[in-house]
């Protein structure tokens, strides 16, 4: 991945975090963590990864919803020729992370 890719990704963490956590006050929304941005070759898209821990399905779907008002804030924010499009995508390796701490634990007490 290239050296400028790299800093964008950077970048639309940082300023969709901040227009998430921040700046915008989207109702019924609740925490939420953006954890990862990937960008296309061509910066046109970028898939935005968000860690949601409680009514995932609803608040990805208000995400969903409001995705236009968190993109025009963004083009406010990120002087670019081109600020890619957002895509949100639910981050899943939280439930991975707590499905194994899980099977640890039982396979632990098995062990005891």
């Amino acid at each position: 991945m290239s050296f400028k890719i790299e800093k964008v990704n950077s970048l639309l963490v940082q300023e969709v975090s901040n227009i998430l956590n921040k700046s915008m006050r989207l109702s019924g929304l609740g925490f939420v963590t953006v954890t990862y941005a990937e960008c296309a070759k061509d910066l046109r898209s970028a898939r935005i990864w968000v860690s949601i821990f409680e009514n995932k399905e609803k608040n990805l779907k208000i995400l969903m919803d409001n995705k236009y008002q968190i993109q025009k804030e963004l083009n406010k924010r990120i002087h670019m020729k081109f600020v890619p499009r957002i895509h949100f995508r639910l981050d899943k390796s939280q439930d991975h992370y707590d499905r194994i701490e899980k099977l640890l634990k039982k396979e632990e007490k098995k062990l005891e």
